[in-house]
């Protein structure tokens, strides 16, 4: 699933860009925050600093959620219901 949006400008506020996306700010300050740990740099998911205020790149941030996190994230629950497929396997040909 891709997270699609056609900007009417550039860069937003950070309260614009999670309205814009929406994605709970919750959401966005953890995603930031963990992308940051993994070493990589602010600018290249979006963030600028300008006379002292964030400001986002609304496209290149889009692109980078879609890119490493949406097309990336594998859901938990697929890999639990596969565990469970196999254990009913695994049940049924020890009989």
């Amino acid at each position: 699933m891709k997270i699609e949006h056609n900007f009417s400008k550039i860069f937003f506020k950070t309260a614009e860009l999670i309205n814009l996306i929406s994605v709970s700010r919750a959401t966005f300050f953890r995603l930031q925050n963990k992308w940051v740990a993994r070493g990589i740099d602010p600018k290249l998911f979006g963030k600028v600093i300008v006379q002292g205020v964030p400001l986002w790149n609304g496209p290149i941030f889009l692109k980078f959620l879609n890119e490493y996190e949406i097309n990336n994230n594998r859901y938990d629950y697929e890999q639990q219901d596969q565990q469970i497929a196999l254990q009913i396997l695994d049940q049924h040909y020890e009989k």
